[in-house]
């Protein structure tokens, strides 16, 4: 009678167990495609910039930038260094491809 119990406490405890490991396995599993899931759908999210400008048109440019070694300071760009300035440039922010509208 004491062997038996004894057998179906082991049972249980090694059930326990293998139910906690699985638990475990199976959470690190879905957390892992979840993250796959995030990176796929930024690789999407983002056509490459050079298809962009050949195959949609720019309906806004609202991204401000300066050539290089230049820094944006209010309505004009600025090179401290070689105490220059000259104006801003204005990139395009939103493309439109028929029948979407891309915000890059």
């Amino acid at each position: 009678m004491k062997n038996n119990k004894l057998i179906y406490i082991g049972l249980i405890v090694v059930l326990v167990i293998a139910a906690i490991y699985l638990y475990n396995e199976n959470r690190n599993l879905s957390e892992q495609i979840s993250d796959q899931d995030d990176i796929d759908k930024d690789e999407f999210c983002k056509p490459d910039k050079d298809w962009l400008i050949e195959n949609c048109e720019c309906i806004e440019r609202n991204h401000i930038v300066c050539p290089e070694g230049f820094e944006v300071v209010g309505d004009f760009c600025l090179n401290e260094t070689q105490n220059q300035y000259t104006s801003r440039l204005l990139k395009c922010s939103k493309y439109q491809c028929p029948p979407y509208s891309i915000d890059v």
